[in-house]
C-alpha cells in the first residue's frame, strides 16, 4: 500500500466515523436542560438515557452563601457551566474573585429511591447541599481568602430520596485570581451508577498511568544499554504523559502520591505537562523523521514551550488561564505540523512511517470521540480514550524497530543534492 492511498483511506474512515457517531447519538438522545432554575425529569426513561447533564439556567446569588429557602426567591439565572466572570449577569461581569450560591430544583420520576451525582472540580472550592443536607465538599468555602481553601478533586456522591423533588444548592468560592465558578456541568443518574462509574474510571486511569510509567522506565533502561537517543526521547514522552494522567482529568495524585501536593503546585504541574509533552513529542518525532520534521520547526517548538514552562513556574495564578489559551493554540499548530510531517514521510515511503501514521490516526479517532461526547452530552468512556492513548504509545514504540539510526542515516544519504545533478566542472 502506498503512502498516498493510506492517507486517503484514513480520511474516509475519519469522515465516516463522524457521520456514524453523530447520526446515531443525535437521533437516539432526548435532551433535558435546566431552565429558570428548574429541570423536570418526570418523563425521564432511565433505560433510554441513563445519565442527565444538569446544565442550563441555575438560580444565582452573588457574594451570598444562601440556603434553598433564601435563594429560591432570586430572579437571577446564570449558565452553570460558564464561569461567572465570563458571562454577563444582570448587565455586568463579576470579578473572578468572590463567592456565590447556585441552586436548581430537580423533579424526578416518583419511583426513584436514590440517585448519584458526578460533581466536577470548580474554581476553586465548593460545598454541595441536597435538600438541606451537605453531600460533598471540595476544599473549604468561605467569604474571604483567609476562610477558604482551594482544591480540585472531582467526585461522585449517592443521595437517598424521600421525595421526588431535590433542591441542590452549591456554594462556590474563588480568591486565587483564576476563573470563578464552574466550567463543567454536574451529571445525574439513577441509583449508584455514577459511583461505580467513577470507581471504574479510577482503576482504568491508574492502570494506564502505571503502564506509561513502566514504558518510560523500560525505555530509559534500554537507552542506557544501547545509547539510542530516540529511545531516550520515547522514554521522556512516556513519563510526560504519565504525569499528565495523574495531574489532570480525575486528579489521581490525591490517591497515588504519598505526599500532600499543595493546590498552587498541582495547578502548575498540570499546566506544565502540556509543553512537556510537546517538547518530548517534538524531539521524538524529529529524531525519527529528521528529513520531514524540519530543524527550524523543532527549534521553534522547543524554545516556545520551554518559555511556557518558565512562565508557568514564575507568573501568578491570575495569568495561568490566559497563558493556557496560548499554549493550546501552539499545541494545535504542533499537532498540525506533526500530521504534515507524517504524511510527507508516508509519501516519501519512509520505512516504518505507517506505524506513526496509524498512531496519529488513533489519536484523531479519540479526538472525534471527545467532540461527539461534548456535542451530544453523552457519557464519556475513559476506557476508550486511554486505550487509544495506550495503543498509540505501543505503535510509537514499534516504530523504533524500523526507525533505527542506521536506517535514518541511510535516508539522509539518499537526499538528492545540487552536486548530484551537475559535475564539478559544470557547476563552475
Amino acid at each position: 500500500m502506498t503512502g498516498f492511498n493510506f492517507v486517503i483511506i484514513m480520511k474516509k474512515v475519519v469522515v465516516f466515523s463522524i457521520i456514524l457517531l453523530c447520526g446515531h447519538w443525535g437521533l437516539a438522545q432526548t435532551y433535558y436542560e435546566v431552565r429558570m432554575g428548574k429541570i423536570d425529569l418526570r418523563d425521564w426513561k432511565v433505560s433510554e438515557r441513563n445519565v442527565i447533564s444538569l446544565d442550563g439556567e441555575w438560580l444565582f446569588s452573588w457574594e451570598k452563601l444562601q440556603t434553598w429557602d433564601e435563594i429560591k426567591r432570586s430572579k437571577t439565572f446564570v449558565k452553570f457551566s460558564t464561569p461567572w466572570n465570563e458571562q454577563e449577569i444582570e448587565g455586568k461581569y463579576y470579578s473572578p474573585n468572590g463567592y456565590a450560591t447556585y441552586a436548581v430544583e430537580i423533579i424526578l420520576p416518583p419511583d426513584l429511591k436514590e440517585i448519584s451525582l458526578d460533581v466536577p472540580a470548580v474554581f476553586n472550592s465548593y460545598a454541595l447541599w441536597a435538600n438541606g443536607q451537605l453531600v460533598c465538599t471540595n476544599g473549604k468555602v468561605g467569604a474571604s481568602i483567609e476562610d477558604s481553601k482551594p482544591q480540585w478533586k472531582p467526585q461522585s456522591v449517592l443521595i437517598k430520596l424521600d421525595s421526588n423533588v431535590v433542591h441542590l444548592v452549591m456554594h462556590i468560592t474563588n480568591f486565587q485570581n483564576t476563573r470563578g465558578g464552574a466550567s463543567q456541568f454536574i451529571k445525574l443518574a439513577a441509583g449508584d451508577q455514577l459511583i461505580v462509574h467513577r470507581a471504574n474510571d479510577k482503576q482504568i486511569v491508574t492502570l494506564i498511568f502505571y503502564f506509561f510509567l513502566f514504558a518510560g522506565v523500560v525505555g530509559l533502561i534500554v537507552y542506557l544499554v544501547i545509547r539510542q537517543i530516540n529511545i531516550f526521547y520515547f522514554s521522556m514522552l512516556a513519563f510526560a504523559l504519565a504525569l499528565r494522567f495523574i495531574f489532570s482529568d480525575i486528579y489521581l495524585y490525591y490517591d497515588l502520591l504519598p505526599m500532600n501536593v499543595s493546590w498552587p503546585m498541582a495547578v502548575r504541574i498540570e499546566y506544565m505537562t502540556i509543553p512537556l509533552i510537546i517538547i518530548t513529542g517534538g524531539l521524538f518525532m524529529s529524531g525519527k523523521y529528521p528529513n520531514e520534521f524540519k530543524k527550524g520547526f523543532r527549534v521553534f517548538y522547543l524554545a516556545i514551550n520551554s518559555l511556557f514552562i518558565a512562565l508557568i513556574v514564575l507568573i501568578g495564578s491570575s495569568f495561568l488561564s490566559q497563558l493556557l489559551s496560548v499554549i493550546q493554540v501552539i499545541t494545535i499548530s504542533f499537532l498540525g505540523y506533526a500530521i504534515y510531517a507524517i504524511i510527507n514521510a508516508l509519501l516519501d515511503e519512509r520505512v516504518g512511517a505507517w506505524t506513526s501514521a496509524l498512531g496519529l490516526f488513533i489519536f484523531a479517532l479519540v479526538g472525534i470521540y471527545n467532540i461527539v461526547i461534548f456535542i451530544f452530552g453523552i457519557e464519556l468512556s475513559r476506557l476508550v480514550i486511554y486505550s487509544g492513548y495506550s495503543v498509540a504509545l505501543l505503535l510509537s514504540a514499534t516504530s523504533l524497530f524500523y526507525r533505527t539510526p542506521g536506517q535514518i542515516s541511510t535516508e539522509k544519504n539518499q537526499i538528492l543534492r545540487y552536486s548530484d545533478f551537475y559535475t564539478e566542472q559544470e557547476q563552475k
